[in-house]
């Protein structure tokens, strides 16, 4: 039997980071930790101006702020709004960082050695203190982080599923859009929360401004009626200046189409139980 009586404390940064503290572990999901005003490309083959994205908010507290973490879960590396130099330094010390394969590549040549890369459906046990009821498992979730075809664009990503017997199930996109593989993802085991990356994020001109690579509110609307979590937490949707869609146009369509009771909004920098 399910029990839910263990606590979560979320704390919400910005960007899509978020500091989730529960069964003795802080775990801090795609750490974004530098200051306001840093440019970045979408990618480096093709630089262009049009296609820079800049931190116009920065995280809202300071590392000095954060506690030790056990546990980093990384969607993927390559793009500042999800790991910048900051979040880099933090993930160096934690006790574990888990990121996709190429990701995890990456992270150990440049002198982290606590790296795990999992690919979609590949799962590791993560030991909590007390050791009751057995680990957080951590499952890798399938992510397209833009249209079918655009991967040499965008790289891998992979999303995360946590689940514990006191805790239930927690469900982190990563950067991705609608495609048929969240499907799968379909359960009748209840999905107690899930942190829904959005922004709808943008970039270049003409047709190119067409496409999206990260999640609508539309296609967030949809991926809650198809896996009906109990409670949906927006992130990733403000703060970057390639961010299209906000918490106005969130609240919108989760209202619109009768889901405004699961949203769960947290305030930045504030811990909420």
């Amino acid at each position: 039997r399910r029990s839910m009586s263990e606590p979560v404390a979320t704390t919400y940064l910005g960007s899509a980071t978020v500091l989730i503290e529960s069964l003795g572990l802080r775990i801090l999901t795609d750490p974004v930790l530098d200051a306001a005003g840093t440019a970045w490309q979408l990618n480096k083959r093709l630089a262009s101006p049009s296609l820079a994205y800049v931190n116009q908010q920065g995280a809202a507290l300071p590392v000095s702020a954060l506690p030790p973490i056990d546990l980093v879960l990384l969607s993927h590396d390559q793009h500042r709004d999800n790991l910048d130099r900051a979040g880099l330094e933090l993930a160096r010390r934690a006790g574990q960082v888990i990121t996709t394969p190429a990701g995890a590549q990456r992270l150990v040549a440049r002198g982290l050695t606590q790296v795990r890369g999992l690919e979609p459906g590949e799962s590791i046990e993560v030991p909590i203190r007390d050791g009751h009821d057995g680990p957080l498992r951590v499952t890798a979730t399938p992510a397209r982080h833009g249209r079918n075809g655009t991967r040499w664009i965008t790289g891998d990503v992979i999303g995360f599923m946590l689940r514990h017997p006191r805790w239930g199930r927690t469900y982190i996109t990563g950067d991705t859009v609608w495609f048929d593989g969240l499907e799968a993802l379909r359960s009748s085991e209840p999905l107690d929360r899930m942190f829904v990356h959005l922004g709808a994020a943008r970039f270049g001109r003409g047709w190119l401004r067409c496409l999206h690579w990260s999640m609508s509110v539309q296609e967030a609307v949809r991926l809650t009626n198809t896996l009906q979590p109990r409670r949906v937490v927006p992130i990733h949707f403000e703060g970057w200046s390639h961010f299209t869609e906000g918490r106005a146009e969130v609240t919108r369509a989760f209202a619109h189409a009768g889901l405004e009771d699961r949203l769960e909004r947290l305030p930045r920098g504030e811990r909420v139980a």
